[in-house]
């Protein structure tokens, strides 16, 4: 590569020295996900290299960002959602070769029990885990800490079960690069990207076993089968928001593509979550707006971005303000990034479905030991 390129590639090295980390990736590596895209099933296409492509990732992800305060800040609620959360802040830590330098856990709604967890888990991690004073009414209460105009913060809801070890930093990274204000991780179980998850070919399909939603076993998959329903490219739609079925669906696709390990079926590259004719609904009315409504599950951005905001409309509707109204109003786009994979679990409407017909929470808890064990 390098004789190829002589004197330009030196130029570029000089310019971006992470090139020169880069160049030493065999090029084989490099084509693993894009191979993807030409296989009719991704099995083949990246098992045993793609593993060793996160491998060498593992040892440049947080190239260029070791002088970057990034903050993350979590919307606790529910003990056993965050105790899967806690294997990938701990991944993600600083002290242990991430990015992130504090992690923030503002209370929105728990119980006695899920509170004493907190409690015992921030004081077993200060201080790198704390448990900060808020102001403002609500949902509000979570942005009143962004305050540092040089961090890039990261709100992270408790119910995010799996956040690959790329993730934060690739979304940091977008983050200063200036061209979008909120940046989004590669969300699955999203109301948007699963319907770009569904584009570029990335779900599995996956049913029920012998059509019995309540067996609590694992689905069974048959891709030339139809999809149990069609995935509706907006916001709060009826597939993947208030369906539990969708959601297992989506976990089910998930965890499948990391047992083989090809989740890479899921890099879109980068998506404007502007231009892409989404829309929403007000009352019965279709609206498809250039800035529209998408989840905030787990999103990178500045202080910038939110110190306008009107606190009255981020108590109540955070998402709302921030994905529609703030980003009409600055005149900034908002994307995701693909490589940035993580997994919410579900969204209000599903919860008790998945929890009462799966034990998909229980295998991302298996999941996460798994990939604790490995640290």
């Amino acid at each position: 590569m390098r004789g190829k390129l002589g004197g330009f590639y030196q130029l570029l090295v000089v310019a971006w020295p992470l090139l020169e980390i880069l160049a030493a990736l065999d090029v084989k590596d490099i084509q693993v996900c894009s191979l993807l895209r030409h296989s009719s099933d991704a099995t083949d296409a990246c098992h045993s290299d793609s593993k060793m492509l996160q491998r060498r990732s593992s040892s440049i992800r947080v190239a260029g960002l070791q002088d970057q305060r990034v903050e993350a800040i979590v919307v606790f609620g529910r003990e056993d959602r965050v105790r899967i959360l806690d294997t990938y802040l701990q991944r993600n830590l600083r002290k242990n070769g991430g990015v992130i330098d504090k992690v923030h856990f503002v209370v929105f709604a728990a119980m006695r029990d899920d509170l004493e967890y907190l409690q015992q888990l921030i004081e077993q991690n200060a201080p790198w885990y704390t448990y900060p004073v808020v102001t403002g009414r609500r949902l509000a209460k979570i942005y009143s800490v962004c305050n540092d105009p040089d961090t890039v913060y990261l709100k992270i809801d408790d119910d995010m079960v799996y956040i690959s070890d790329q993730a934060i930093a690739e979304m940091v990274r977008e983050r200063l690069r200036n061209r979008c204000g909120l940046v989004s991780a590669n969300v699955i179980n999203h109301a948007i990207l699963s319907a770009v998850h569904q584009d570029i070919g990335a779900l599995r399909h996956f049913f029920p076993t012998d059509q019995d939603t309540g067996s609590m076993q694992p689905w069974i998959r048959n891709d030339d089968a139809l999809p149990i329903m069609a995935i509706e490219k907006k916001s709060q739609s009826q597939c993947v928001w208030s369906t539990w079925q969708c959601a297992a669906w989506m976990h089910e696709s998930f965890l499948s593509r990391v047992a083989d390990g090809t989740e890479c079926a899921y890099d879109f590259g980068w998506h404007d979550f502007h231009a892409s004719g989404h829309g929403h609904f007000d009352g019965s009315r279709f609206l498809p707006l250039p800035h529209t409504r998408w989840s905030i599950n787990m999103v990178a951005f500045k202080a910038e971005d939110v110190v306008d905001a009107v606190p009255e409309d981020l108590a109540e509707d955070d998402e709302k303000e921030l994905s529609v109204v703030h980003p009409a109003r600055l005149e900034k786009r908002s994307c995701a990034v693909g490589a940035a994979l993580a997994a919410h679990f579900s969204y209000s409407r599903q919860e008790d479905g998945l929890l009462e017909n799966t034990r998909l929470l229980a295998r991302y808890q298996k999941l996460a030991e798994q990939v604790e064990l490995k640290a």
